[in-house]
């Protein structure tokens, strides 16, 4: 039987282009992947809590941790999806047909661990927002210029649990802090941003994507 409650995904290779280790590099005195997996628990929003690594040393730094203990859980990453290439869509969609997720569940939520300022209430929100609405797709987005740049035209946009008139906002960007999907749509549509997503507006100050070594000091 399947349950109601979401999983989280939290993708951490172990390899990074720009600062080695990334994922666990010291953010305000924890493993920057660390505060992911604290707004995660925090929440209280999840079935399951599911970190996807190729490597023991993460899953080695995050052991050490015992609030940790027996609340998150490990998936493989195979090598052939953990290059600097790799598209996150690519890892997820191997991830549900070699766990066979859909079986058991009916949403996850993917959470980045570059974004380390993402609080419980974010999560929490837009969860609720996307059972209210019966939504299949629901991703974060901000005015601060990290990722892709998104068409607003004809989405709905929340911010906070209201929705939000998209004239007032300025050009807008994923910021990479939080995916909703349902996982059957996902298998028929693996990616994250449709001609269907709903947004979810986040400040600036709360949508830093940790990409360079002066990330790591803000």
């Amino acid at each position: 039987m399947k349950t109601k409650k979401p999983i989280a995904i939290i993708p951490a290779r172990v390899g990074s282009q720009r600062i080695r280790l990334k994922n666990v590099r010291l953010f305000h005195n924890k493993p920057l992947i660390y505060w992911t997996i604290k707004s995660a628990l925090e929440s209280k929003v999840f079935s399951k809590i599911y970190i996807s690594t190729d490597g023991t040393i993460i899953k080695n730094e995050l052991n050490k941790f015992k609030k940790f203990k027996n609340k998150i859980f490990f998936l493989y990453r195979p090598k052939k999806l953990s290059g600097s290439k790799t598209k996150t869509s690519s890892l997820i969609k191997y991830l549900i047909k070699k766990n066979s997720l859909e079986k058991f569940f009916t949403d996850f939520i993917l959470l980045q661990p570059t974004s380390p300022l993402r609080k419980k209430e974010h999560i929490i929100k837009m969860w609720n927002i996307y059972k209210k609405y019966n939504l299949n797709d629901f991703f974060s987005v901000s005015e601060k210029k990290n990722k892709f740049a998104i068409n607003k035209n004809n989405r709905n946009i929340f911010y906070g649990e209201r929705k939000i008139n998209s004239k007032k906002l300025k050009s807008i960007f994923q910021n990479g802090s939080i995916y909703i999907k349902n996982l059957q749509s996902f298998k028929k549509d693996p990616n994250f941003v449709t001609k269907n997503s709903n947004l979810y507006f986040m400040n600036k100050r709360v949508s830093l994507d940790v990409d360079t070594l002066k990330d790591l000091e803000k």
